[in-house]
């Protein structure tokens, strides 16, 4: 379908910078419908944090991640306040989550990283480079890393 006869067709196509929570959720919908048709079940992700307050009740470290049925485990930012970087915090959150992962059911995890972020961190716990796309946010790469965490 060309360009042309998209103005011909009685719909019509918008640019919408902040688009409305309800359109995101009917995409999202939509598309499980379609996993869902062609998988025959759900594959929709399942949220799974963890967060690390201190004796204030403030948070100051956490993982945020989403699993789904066929045993995957998506690792979508990890946070650990600047005073309480390098005590072991992040590392902890991960493996806690890895293991919290395994108990739900899944064999593998993967993430994302930008090059100046976190990559050696990732590697020292097991993980494996596997793609890279250069020049992704103002001139640093963004890294995707994989683990089996089931042998």
């Amino acid at each position: 379908m060309s360009h042309s006869d998209l103005q011909t067709r009685p719909f019509q196509i918008s640019c919408e910078d902040s688009p409305s929570h309800a359109d995101l959720e009917r995409i999202g919908d939509g598309l499980d419908e379609h996993n869902v048709a062609m998988v025959g079940s759900s594959t929709n992700n399942r949220p799974l944090a963890l967060v690390v307050r201190n004796e204030q009740a403030e948070l100051i470290a956490g993982i945020r991640a989403h699993y789904n049925i066929s045993g995957w485990l998506y690792i979508t930012g990890l946070w650990v306040n600047e005073q309480q970087r390098g005590q072991g915090i992040g590392r902890n959150l991960v493996t806690r989550l890895e293991q919290e992962a395994i108990k739900r059911g899944c064999k593998h995890c993967y993430l994302t990283t930008l090059a100046f972020q976190a990559p050696e961190f990732y590697r020292q716990l097991g993980y494996q480079q596997f793609a890279e796309l250069p020049e992704f946010h103002l001139g640093h790469s963004k890294l995707f890393f994989r683990k089996r965490l089931r042998q």
